[in-house]
């Protein structure tokens, strides 16, 4: 599964040895780097702590291994998760949030003007 380096820190659950990725990590042209889920971990080289470091070939990839989760992680449900690979999108050319604002080629971004707030008591409902 593909995370930002901001997913795993918001989650709340350090990894149990290395480290969680960083920006520099989740950039395009990053060194390729991969945590492994405590089962895959355990399944695949023994529980063996010297995995950090080491690389694994991923889709055809070498990835650096520098995490490895604790067993009581879950994320979105799901059983069977093994590897954990960091995004690696290019943040200036992706905007997430509201389109209405959103800044075109060559502009700043300019929040809507309160003008074009709705302010008559008529345009809210009654509780």
């Amino acid at each position: 599964m593909r995370v930002t380096d901001g997913t795993l820190p918001l989650l709340g659950v350090p990894p149990l040895l290395g480290r969680t990725f960083t920006k520099e990590d989740d950039s395009p042209g990053a060194l390729e780097t991969v945590i492994l889920t405590y089962g895959y971990w355990r399944h695949k080289f023994g529980g063996d702590p010297s995995a950090i470091g080491k690389t694994l070939i991923v889709d055809g990839k070498g990835r650096q291994i520098i995490g490895v989760m604790p067993q009581r992680f879950r994320f979105l449900d799901q059983d069977d998760l093994a590897l954990l690979t960091p995004f690696q999108f290019e943040r200036n050319k992706v905007f997430l949030g509201n389109s209405a604002t959103r800044p075109s080629a060559g502009s700043s971004l300019v929040p809507p003007s309160s003008s074009s707030m709705p302010t008559s008591p008529a345009c809210f409902p009654s509780l």
